[in-house]
This record gives structure tokens, sequence and C-alpha cells, in this order.
């Protein structure tokens, strides 16, 4: 195996200043953002095919109406929890 010396200058901060939120805000808001991915990509995938149809039947339409507005609420809710808390 080849060693290689390289000088390399280091140019670093005096303070970092790391945000911490709490576990349970953390995994609440990972758990709405996942469902806004999971709905995104169906709602996605459904707009899709009924575009490519030209007789799509009631139930996909159904469906993508369904998924787009979990899509946009989970969004919202996502984007809700997701905000760092105040500081006092």
């Amino acid at each position: 195996m080849a060693k290689i010396d390289v000088k390399a200058n280091v140019i670093a901060p005096a303070e970092v200043n790391v945000t911490l939120i709490r576990a349970d805000h953390a995994s609440v808001s990972n758990i709405f953002r996942l469902f806004f991915e999971v709905f995104l990509a169906l709602s996605s995938t459904l707009f899709g095919t009924v575009l490519s149809d030209p007789n799509p039947a009631n139930f996909k339409i159904f469906t993508l109406v369904i998924s787009g507005l979990l899509t946009v609420a989970f969004a919202i809710i996502s984007f809700t929890f997701n905000r760092p808390e105040k500081s006092s």
C-alpha cells in the first residue's frame, strides 16, 4: 500500500453551535415526512396513470384525489412539527 505525506492547513471556526431537538419531536417529524414521501410517490404515479388513460376509471380518479389530499396534509403536518423550538 502506498504512503503519501501531504501538508494540510485547516482553518476552522473557534466555536461551533449545534442545535439539538428532542428525540420525540424528531421521530414524529420523520414519520410524517415518510408518509408525505409515500403519498407523494403514490399520487405522482396515479397522476401519470390518469393522464395516460383516455378513459380513466372513477376509482383511479378517487384514489388520486385522496392521495393528493393526504400528500398535502402530511406536508403541512411535517412542516408544522419540524419547526425549531423558540428560545426563551
